[in-house]
């Protein structure tokens, strides 16, 4: 099973999962005035035939139980894989750095989401895979002594990574990095030799055009199967005429030329962590996250969430509290 195909395994995951989930009460102790206390997180979906899911079928229950929670994993570790591309990097900035002879000091390298995805229909049993919308940042610096540093910053707002699939043998083939992205290099070598930060750009493009487009095509991780029709039986949620298990179950199996599964995965951790900011008086709080939403070609609509409650405790400190 190849790396590649270990990417599309994680996008299926997010698809096939929907559950409720409860987690251990976690506490922090961050303002001046309030503790904080998480005293659950349950998981849902929410199923719609419209995009605005007015009005849409609230489902968490024991059938689900669990399994959005493998679907939030299989999302964390998506970025995970991610911002695993900065091993890659390193070792090339390195090497490009000592080439030129320079010290490599330090780097500093983010992605941020959304990530979409969208799986659509070509023919001939293959899938065009979309992977875009998160965005890359790095800065870094060099340096040779006291009176030479080079910072140089990459950004590539918008990410697009595109490939084909073939449903049947899971083999990703015409990747392709469609993102553009800039790269400045500032120096405090200017002053004394003007223009030399522009040629060090030029090379600097002209070095990373490669390993970056193959840091995103060549992805890790491992690579969980999970079996559609236990995971969303069919007949088993049906809304407005539509059986969300068998609209997934044929999309997968069979997806005709045009018709696609577009999904967008946010980035929120496994356990959330209290946020004593959010209290205002010592109560009950909750507040809602949605991990990931599904678009089955216009037909069917999927938000997978989670709600957290809190619990707001004045701890003594800053004042006596508005009652």
């Amino acid at each position: 099973m190849t790396n590649s195909k270990t990417l599309v395994s994680y996008i299926f995951s997010i698809v096939l999962c929907f559950a409720a989930f409860s987690s251990k009460a976690d506490v922090a102790q961050l303002n001046n005035k309030y503790d904080a206390y998480i005293t659950g997180t349950y998981y849902s979906a929410d199923l719609s035939d419209n995009g605005s899911y007015s009005p849409s079928l609230k489902v968490s229950d024991s059938v689900l139980n669990g399994n959005i929670r493998k679907s939030h994993q299989e999302i964390i570790q998506l970025y995970t894989d991610l911002r695993d591309i900065r091993h890659d990097l390193e070792n090339e900035i390195k090497d490009f750095f000592e080439d030129n002879f320079l010290h490599y000091s330090w780097l500093r390298f983010s992605i941020t989401g959304p990530i979409e995805v969208k799986l659509t229909g070509l023919g001939n049993n293959k899938i065009q895979v979309n992977l875009s919308k998160f965005s890359v940042y790095a800065r870094v610096k060099a340096e040779n002594s006291w009176w030479l540093n080079v910072y140089a910053t990459m950004n590539m707002p918008s990410a697009e990574f595109v490939a084909e699939l073939d449903i049947y043998t899971g083999e990703l083939s015409n990747m392709q990095l469609l993102s553009n992205y800039s790269i400045d290099l500032d120096s405090s070598i200017d002053y004394l030799l003007p223009g030399f930060s522009n040629i060090f750009t030029i090379a600097f493009n002209f070095y990373f055009d490669d390993p970056i487009g193959d840091a995103l095509t060549t992805l890790d991780g491992t690579v969980t199967a999970l079996a559609l029709e236990n995971v969303i039986p069919v007949n088993e949620y049906v809304y407005n005429g539509v059986d969300f298990g068998k609209e997934i179950i044929e999309h997968l199996d069979n997806m005709l030329d045009g018709e696609f599964i577009h999904i967008v995965a946010n980035d929120f951790p496994l356990v959330q962590s209290p946020k004593a900011h959010f209290c205002v008086e010592p109560n009950l709080m909750s507040w809602y996250e949605a991990i990931a939403e599904v678009n089955v070609s216009n037909r069917a609509y999927m938000r997978i969430g989670r709600d957290i409650n809190q619990n707001c405790v004045w701890n003594g400190s800053g004042g006596q509290p508005d009652y």
